[in-house]
């Protein structure tokens, strides 16, 4: 795994939980994956002893890593006196539709053309494919 607090040595109780539930439920610290400043890695300073931590992540799912493309702590809220640094990511998703194979056969048309009981048999498959519009067509009316 990537470590959690990798930069800053050893980790919290907590910290170990994050790492297990990321394990467990496949997902990645995208903040690790960065090579960054030591300034731009920390996310939290202590009020007390001005120790510097990295308390917050941003987590994506293993399969859309590559779509984090670079996560950045920024100092913009730092004048409303909170202790922890923003955290942003930016990301890039392409979105596609998931190709279904279509269900259809190829009809030979030629049989359809001369077979008696092939045309019998899908004039019946027509009828019942379109009875639910035809009844609910007389049922509106």
């Amino acid at each position: 795994s990537s470590g959690i607090n990798a930069e800053y040595g050893n980790t919290s109780r907590n910290g170990e939980l994050l790492r297990e539930t990321l394990e467990e439920t496949e997902l990645e610290a995208t903040n690790l994956r960065f090579q960054k400043r030591k300034c731009r890695l920390w996310t939290f300073l202590s009020d007390g002893t001005h120790r510097k931590a990295t308390l917050n992540y941003i987590k994506a799912r293993r399969k859309w890593r590559n779509s984090v493309k670079d996560v950045d702590t920024s100092e913009a809220f730092r004048s409303l006196g909170s202790d922890h640094r923003l955290l942003a990511a930016r990301v890039k998703l392409i979105l596609r539709m998931r190709k279904i194979p279509r269900g259809r056969s190829s009809f030979d048309f030629q049989a359809l053309k001369t077979n008696v009981e092939l045309q019998e048999k899908h004039s019946v498959d027509v009828r019942n494919c379109f009875e639910c519009l035809v009844v609910e067509s007389e049922s509106i009316s």
